[in-house]
């Protein structure tokens, strides 16, 4: 695997899983809740960038961290992402204080500018989360729907029935584990 956050649980194949199949039922689940083949790609833009972010080196000082602006995969995302370079590593290494009379700048260590560093992807990756839901929602609820009932998306897995108010990246990536963890077993029990 090339991408830090995709690295990180081990084997990343499943037997009988067929990724191009999964990417063409995807693609078609966005078609029918109506979003065109342009807005699918600028998700799939967003979700590249969000792996390359994964990918951006930040390297320690002694007394600090340091992140360059040419760095490869800090270049992809600012051309996929649509953000200044500059500003995206200056920022993840800096933190500012505003005072009544005036602004400090001070630098991060590595493990807070790391922390930065992914805490923009789990906000981003949330934040596309949240507005997609919202696109089914919408997509999903008809007028007589919407007046019968409050609509909401459920996760459903061999745990049982969840409705979150708000899924958390983590909920999302435990619930992905349980289907994925689904598809291992099932086979298993019905050779038993």
């Amino acid at each position: 695997m090339d991408f830090h956050y995709l690295n990180q649980g081990g084997e990343p194949l499943i037997p009988n899983v067929n990724d191009a199949e999964e990417l063409t039922a995807t693609r078609q689940a966005l078609q029918t809740i109506g979003l065109a083949p342009e807005i699918q790609a600028q998700i799939f833009a967003i979700l590249a960038g969000l792996l390359h972010i994964g990918n951006i080196k930040i390297t320690a000082t002694r007394t600090d961290s340091i992140l360059s602006s040419d760095d490869r995969s800090l270049v992809k995302v600012a051309d996929l992402l649509g953000i200044d370079a500059a500003s995206f590593a200056k920022w993840t290494t800096k933190k500012q204080i505003t005072t009544r009379s005036e602004k400090i700048v001070s630098s991060l260590n590595q493990k807070q500018a790391l922390v930065v560093r992914d805490s923009v992807a789990k906000f981003v990756y949330s934040s596309l989360f949240d507005w997609l839901v919202s696109v089914m929602n919408s997509s999903l609820a008809t007028e007589e729907v919407s007046r019968a009932a409050k609509t909401f998306i459920g996760v459903l897995d061999i745990y049982g029935f969840e409705h979150f108010q708000k899924n958390s990246f983590e909920q999302f990536c435990i619930n992905y584990a349980n289907e994925k963890l689904q598809q291992e077993v099932r086979p298993i029990c019905l050779g038993i």
